[in-house]
């Protein structure tokens, strides 16, 4: 089970089950694109390695088109251009692999961009738009059961319960030219969008289906809740088939966030007023009080001030350091001769304070200006990042390739599982870069190619499949780390 939260102001929640069948032959994936959030859900067909290997090579090929469209592209045209690219390729590796001739895949995709989702969808896989409770928009199958439902032939429940109701008028890969069909929906706040493959929906009713996927509740119990229903159902028939749910939900538009700057503005002011009348306070409150006294009054210790030294001495009226003062340079105040000889010591010490509150004030000034004008601090680099735990995780299922197995099918089978596997990892780890890399397109490229699944005939990944594993694994371990979003 997957859970991603989206940019495009969306989240999702998918799962998919092998079910009672050999192996899983659905494939799916999701991703922030340039024009918005896709999800892509397929079910392959054909038999042996062909159904597994038309799923997976059709959402590549889709999810790869609609990340290399400009933001500016046509959502519409960049949909049917992508399920064509995915139609050819499939055509194409028919014609190079004689071995898997008859596969194909359905497919349904859908990008949700703001108030709009735009959705594609060949074959029988659906997509629900749900709100509250209630339905309002499914997708139309391409199968004969279907047709005959349009044409009022059967009820919807009698093309589910039909002997031939998985039988399909349009897939990729089966033909050299497909025509999706391609919806535009208006999204509101809280609707949902369900896609799944034939495994859900041809399991119960529709109303069953539809009053599970719009519970009340998380994404991840929703999607659990269902798939563990169409299972219990499933397992009263053999074989039963293989089952995949997606459900995204849209949240309600975020407020446009104001400028932080602003905010501390008025917080900013007041301190400054609070810290000016602080100031003023305690220059009233420290000023010492003026005290007159007779002529023939003598001074203690504590009542005489040095303004020189700032500090209270003895008085100190001897001759000799009278005639010593005489001769400095700097003009000599004999203080005995004055009528009041402590005024010019409080002067000189009011005037020393009131240098000292000028300087504060100055300086709480220059601190505050500095603060509004101060420039954010770009994050730096941390050692443990959503990007670094992608790509352990990557270079691990990467080595786990080279184990050897019993044979060349169940070689085959598990280096396609772990390819998917690296893929999805793949798409995230894209994600988590800030800027573009050449690296990650080459990497993305040796992740697609077939010598990365290559195996010999004793059933241990070739010398091709090995030198490029080890490309990749030494270009993610030698790739920068960026912070985590």
């Amino acid at each position: 089970m997957d859970i991603l939260d989206s940019k495009w102001n969306c989240s999702v929640c998918i799962d998919s089950r092998q079910g009672g069948r050999p192996e899983n032959q659905d494939c799916y994936a999701c991703a922030d694109t340039p024009i918005g959030f896709a999800v892509v859900v397929c079910d392959g067909m054909g038999g042996g390695p062909g159904g597994a290997n038309a799923s997976t090579l059709a959402v590549q090929a889709i999810l790869q088109h609609l990340n290399s469209c400009q933001p500016s592209a046509d959502v519409q045209a960049a949909l049917k251009n992508a399920v064509g690219s995915a139609n050819s390729l499939l055509r194409q590796t028919v014609l190079d692999h004689v071995e898997l001739q008859g596969m194909g895949t359905t497919c349904v995709v859908a990008v949700v961009n703001g108030k709009t989702a735009t959705v594609a969808h060949v074959g029988d896989s659906r997509l629900y738009q749900v709100r509250g409770s209630k339905v309002v928009f499914r997708t139309a199958d391409h199968s004969v059961v279907g047709e005959m439902v349009r044409r009022g032939e059967l009820t919807e429940e009698d093309a589910r319960r039909a002997a031939n109701s998985n039988v399909i008028t349009r897939a990729l890969g089966i033909t050299d030219v497909v025509e999706p069909e391609i919806d535009r929906l208006s999204l509101a706040p809280a609707d949902r969008l369900a896609l799944c493959t034939d495994g859900v929906w041809g399991a119960m009713s529709e109303a069953q289906v539809v009053a599970l996927i719009s519970d009340n509740k998380s994404l991840r119990e929703v999607v659990r809740q269902t798939m563990d229903s169409v299972e219990m159902m499933g397992r009263a028939k053999p074989g039963y088939d293989n089952l995949t749910l997606g459900i995204v939900r849209i949240a309600a538009p975020k407020a446009p966030r104001k400028p932080r700057g602003k905010m501390f503005m008025p917080l900013l002011g007041l301190m400054l007023v609070a810290s000016l009348g602080l100031n003023a306070y305690f220059y009233m409150s420290s000023a010492p009080k003026v005290k007159s006294y007779s002529q023939d009054q003598s001074y203690s210790e504590d009542q005489q001030w040095d303004a020189k030294h700032t500090q209270y001495v003895a008085p100190h009226d001897d001759s000799a350091t009278r005639q010593k003062s005489t001769q400095d340079d700097a003009p000599h105040v004999d203080y005995s001769k004055d009528e009041n000889p402590d005024s010019n010591l409080e002067y000189q010490y009011l005037k020393r304070e009131s240098r000292q509150k000028d300087d504060t004030i100055r300086k709480l000034r220059q601190q505050i200006e500095q603060a509004l004008n101060a420039k954010p601090v770009a994050p730096t680099a941390r050692q443990h990042t959503n990007k670094s735990r992608i790509t352990e995780r990557i270079v691990k299922n990467l080595k786990a390739m080279k184990e050897p197995q019993k044979d060349k099918v169940q070689a085959t089978k598990a280096k396609r599982q772990y390819q998917q596997l690296i893929l999805k990892d793949f798409e995230q780890l894209k994600n988590e870069y800030r800027r573009t890399n050449k690296s990650i397109s080459d990497v993305e490229r040796q992740i697609n190619s077939r010598a990365l699944i290559e195996i010999s005939p004793d059933g241990k990944p070739s010398a091709k499949s090995n030198q490029t594993i080890d490309y990749v694994v030494n270009t993610l371990n030698n790739m920068p780390v960026y912070p985590a979003k």
